[in-house]
């Protein structure tokens, strides 16, 4: 009988091990749960707060402005070198490049024009082929770039 008492314990310490493991295995799946979901409430967190950080840069991003003067027309070109996405950034310096050429040589042309009373560059169609560039067409699909054009008073 001793023997049969001894079995019947050593089945039931099986059994409460067997379910104390059992326990234990859930309470990890279960904390594996809970953790992921705290995980995913701080990655969704901090999504947003990068995006309000982007937001904010972009607003107060720096911006360059270009005025060009013809005989008839004043044109301004407004640049934001503020952008989320890279590759805007680098289409505005780009851009921002290439203006600050066309202002040196266009002031140049005029110069010289004036001292020989040639007539002066074409601000307009020069202009024309930097906004049309790859870099110029990149800009206003990213919208970093305004142009505009009025009669000069």
């Amino acid at each position: 009988m001793a023997t049969m008492t001894m079995a019947t314990k050593n089945v039931d310490r099986a059994a409460r091990e067997e379910r104390r493991l059992q326990v234990e295995a859930e309470q990890r799946r279960l904390d594996t749960v809970v953790e992921g979901k705290r995980n995913a409430a701080r990655a969704g967190r901090l999504a947003a707060e990068r995006a309000n950080r982007v937001a904010e840069a972009i607003a107060n991003g720096s911006t360059v402005t270009f005025m060009l003067k013809d005989d008839e027309m004043v044109y301004r070109v407004l640049v934001s070198m503020a952008h989320e996405d890279q590759v805007a950034r680098q289409a505005a310096r780009t851009v921002v490049i290439a203006l600050a050429h066309l202002l040196s040589a266009i002031e140049y042309e005029a110069l010289t024009a004036a001292q020989v009373n040639g007539v002066g560059p074409n601000v307009a169609q020069r202009l024309a082929l930097i906004l049309d560039g790859d870099s110029g067409r990149l800009c206003t699909r990213f919208g970093v770039v305004v142009a505009e054009m009025k009669k000069s008073a």
